[in-house]
């Protein structure tokens, strides 16, 4: 082969072998030791995910290498949930761990790089910790609830109900080719972020409330399986629905809420860019216009983790629906 040509292919590879465009495998270890109480499917799941009984308060290690991507709170089922974002990925879809039921989340920020030592029989103090163990949300004592995801894809996995999770050790049937389907929308297509993140593809948008806010389906015409509410006041306290966009772009943003007399006629929904910049307020009369979708403003976002606040800031007595945004 001329030294030319052989540049050439190499050319043509070194993208592929450098940013994993080539069928990628993925293993996992146990992020916390202790017994399985609920496995995948047959095991007391309804699907994949298993739950793991540890020592309540006990530290959470990511499952393996990856970046901190996101902290949520789900007061009616995860909790306190952290998801990590790992480098492995099939045709761009990156495989996610997801940590629910925290007691709380570790000091570090969103976008930190999380490493995890490999097995060695030790007591792996190497792992970097998500959280701590503990029994938010919906759940009926301290244990952790563990997914692994490609995409929004929930992975099976080996995790036979009353056996034993070793930290110290990969998570049995986790080396996972590129199979599962890509299920992230494309660059140009509509999401849809709900006030419930079961709902969500929170690799794409999830919600983002304080425990002010409180969940209920009490008045119809929700979107999916209810909403959240919150009384007006000078206060910061947003409900912040974040969404990502992989290229920047001009998107229409429109709100969903429930309808009544006693919700705002002046209730303030701020677009902001990934970079924090604030793009415009709009303010809505939430006493109408209930159960449809009504179109807010179209902006000029940037690639990354945009955001859509609904702001409590404004006059009181009244108060302001969160339920869901579409990104279109």
């Amino acid at each position: 082969m001329k030294t030319t040509t052989r540049r050439r292919v190499l050319a043509l590879l070194l993208p592929l072998l450098v940013f994993g465009a080539l069928p990628a495998r993925a293993e996992f270890f146990w992020p916390i030791g202790g017994t399985i109480t609920r496995g995948p499917g047959s095991q007391g799941h309804d699907y994949n995910a298993g739950d793991i009984a540890g020592p309540d308060g006990g530290r959470v290690g990511t499952s393996n290498n990856g970046w901190y991507h996101a902290k949520l709170n789900d007061p009616d089922g995860y909790g306190y949930y952290a998801m990590v974002k790992h480098k492995n990925t099939c045709g761009g879809t990156a495989f996610y761990t997801l940590y629910a039921h925290l007691s709380k989340f570790t000091g570090y920020e969103i976008g930190t790089w999380m490493t995890r030592s490999a097995p060695d029989g030790s007591d792996a103090d190497g792992m970097m910790s998500v959280g701590y163990e503990g029994s938010t949300g919906r759940s009926t004592g301290p244990h952790v609830h563990f997914e692994i995801r490609q995409g929004s894809t929930k992975l099976w996995y080996y995790a036979p109900k009353y056996s034993t999770a070793d930290k110290n050790t990969y998570i049995g049937s986790t080396s996972y080719d590129c199979s599962p389907p890509d299920e992230l929308k494309a660059p140009g297509g509509e999401i849809i972020v709900d006030s419930n993140n079961s709902s969500n593809n929170t690799s794409q948008g999830y919600i983002e409330v304080s425990a002010n806010w409180i969940s209920t389906s009490y008045t119809s015409g929700y979107y999916g399986t209810g909403y959240f509410y919150a009384s007006t006041q000078a206060i910061s306290d947003p409900a912040t629905f974040w969404f990502y966009l992989p290229e920047a772009g001009s998107r229409t943003i429109d709100a969903w809420w429930t309808s009544g007399t006693n919700r705002s006629t002046t209730a303030p929904f701020i677009a902001w860019n990934a970079s924090g910049t604030k793009l415009g307020t709009v303010q809505v009369n939430q006493q109408v216009n209930g159960g449809k979708w009504n179109a807010i403003g179209t902006w000029n976002f940037s690639a990354g983790w945009n955001k859509v606040q609904l702001s409590r800031w404004t006059t009181e007595g009244y108060t302001v629906i969160a339920d869901a945004v579409r990104i279109r």
